[in-house]
């Protein structure tokens, strides 16, 4: 019987069952899955045989997917809007399935009946969902977004020297009682932390707690607060942009070293090696000041000089647009109309020249461009003009090259590059070139003048480093405040 849906959104946990219970036609049909990833999935953890064979271990992983079929964080059934024709969509996650009302759907998820199955519920656990792997497709949430009276009245109501510290659990406070004194000196500090009968030790008397709030009691408290304090976990959860969307500052900790699964337990396990340099990347990197500080909290003379800048500082409520409903309609219309893993045609073997080049080096000789008389690929998405190609430096990551340039690296663009004649072009000398199962390649090796072109299409990786290769990495600009899209992708 054939699959009667176009897509199947699911979990890690719904993906193992569906594998379990499919049979031999999971195979058939798993490039039809979406997997909502909270923390995404690098290529290196996802090629089961080139995980198993190098050591990259994990507790979820090995699936052999494309690594644009992992979705980070999804995170509630969109509100209403426009429509965009149809489409069977059927979401499978661990817990609960509830029917979406026809309402309150807008981006053509219909089956026969006109809904589509979704989780039951906003998830208040779940963390990890923003800046990961560009080789994920960014799926993101929806925060509640203001109109500008709402805006003028937060505005109006505003304590200003009001705190709200990040963290619903007492281990969270343990050791930040140096941080509280300073911050304490300025500010009047509220706490959301739960505890069933004796207030925790480690919340300080001074600090006023509220308990565990309903979400709405929750807003109304950082509607009033001037500064949201992050302690340095949970990672990357939706409250920081849910304060700054309600007029709060967030200061947050800078991390040094990075954290990641060497030193932290929280990483280990899980289908990535990245480092993160503060409690919330995506905060630090696309918001920022005035909205966002990040600051060295073993300092205290930076600590107390960015409280009382802050202070003096007056903030608009802010929300990126690519959490807003119709950013991520957005963003999710335009995965629909371009992301197709079944029929793609695969790329061009290691080493194969095309009878033209579609490159051309860039008037600063510094990086490739596609050529304006070069045909485009077609079906590529996003479209192959918006490509560039840059030599990442040694030991330097192509997530990190392409933002080094204002840009975003774009793991679609890699069998573009995968050839001699792409480092011919960017004047790279190669003595020899070979082609070998690596997420590091396309790369140049300086000892030895070597380029090694990629033999496996699913180890194209925007992630990953090593002092011994330079990159070759494809880059594209993207549209303001929806970074997972190009300025020409819609």
């Amino acid at each position: 019987m054939p699959l009667p849906f176009d897509l199947i959104y699911t979990d890690y946990h719904g993906l193992q069952q569906m594998k379990q219970h499919m049979g031999l036609s999971f195979k058939k049909y798993r490039c039809r899955i979406r997997v909502i990833d909270t923390f995404g999935t690098e290529p290196a953890y996802n090629h089961e045989e080139y995980a198993t064979l190098h050591g990259y271990r994990t507790n979820w992983g090995y699936w052999n997917l494309n690594p644009k079929q992992f979705m980070t964080m999804f995170r509630e059934c969109p509100a209403a809007g426009r429509r965009w024709g149809p489409l069977r969509a059927f979401v499978l996650l661990e817990h609960t399935l509830l029917s979406c009302p026809r309402e309150r759907l807008s981006t053509g998820f219909q089956n026969k009946e006109g809904s589509v199955a979704f989780e039951k519920e906003r998830h208040s656990n779940v963390e990890g969902d923003f800046t990961h792997t560009p080789d994920n497709s960014f799926m993101g949430f929806v925060s509640e977004e203001l109109n500008e009276t709402e805006k003028r009245l937060i505005k109006g109501g505003k304590a200003s020297n009001m705190a709200v510290v990040y963290g619903k659990e007492a281990s969270i406070w343990k050791g930040k009682e140096k941080f509280l004194s300073i911050l304490n000196k300025y500010m009047e500090i509220h706490g959301t932390v739960y505890y069933e009968s004796q207030r925790p030790p480690e919340v300080p008397a001074f600090v006023k707690n509220h308990g565990l709030l309903p979400q709405p009691e929750f807003q109304q408290l950082l509607r009033k607060a001037k500064l949201f304090i992050g302690f340095g976990f949970p990672y990357e959860g939706p409250a920081p942009l849910e304060a700054i969307a309600n007029g709060c500052v967030f200061l947050q900790s800078r991390f040094s070293p990075p954290h990641s699964s060497l030193n932290h337990e929280f990483f280990r396990g899980k289908p990535t090696s990245r480092e993160v340099f503060s409690q919330h990347p995506y905060a630090e990197k696309f918001i920022g000041k005035p909205h966002v500080w990040t600051v060295n909290y073993n300092n205290s003379e930076e600590l107390e000089a960015a409280i009382k800048a802050i202070m003096r500082t007056q903030v608009d409520p802010y929300l990126p647009y690519e959490y807003t409903c119709e950013g991520m309609l957005e963003r999710v219309h335009a995965y629909i109309q371009h992301q197709d893993f079944c029929a793609a045609p695969g790329p061009a073997p290691p080493g194969a020249r095309a009878p033209e080049s579609p490159f051309i080096l860039a008037p600063n000789a510094t990086h490739l461009k596609w050529a304006r008389n070069a045909s485009l690929a077609p079906g590529a998405w996003p479209p192959a003009h918006s490509l560039q190609a840059w030599l990442a430096a040694a030991g330097r990551a192509c997530t990190d090259a392409c933002l080094d340039h204002g840009l975003i690296c774009e793991p679609s663009f890699f069998p573009f590059l995968n050839s001699q004649d792409a480092f011919q072009t960017l004047q790279v000398p190669c003595d020899g070139t070979e082609s070998e199962m690596n997420h590091l390649y396309p790369a140049f090796a300086q000892p030895g003048q070597e380029c090694f072109l990629q033999k496996e299409p699913l180890l194209f990786s925007c992630a990953g480093s090593s002092t011994k290769y330079r990159r070759l990495c494809p880059c594209r600009d993207f549209r303001k405040g929806q970074v997972a899209l190009c300025q020409d992708c819609l």
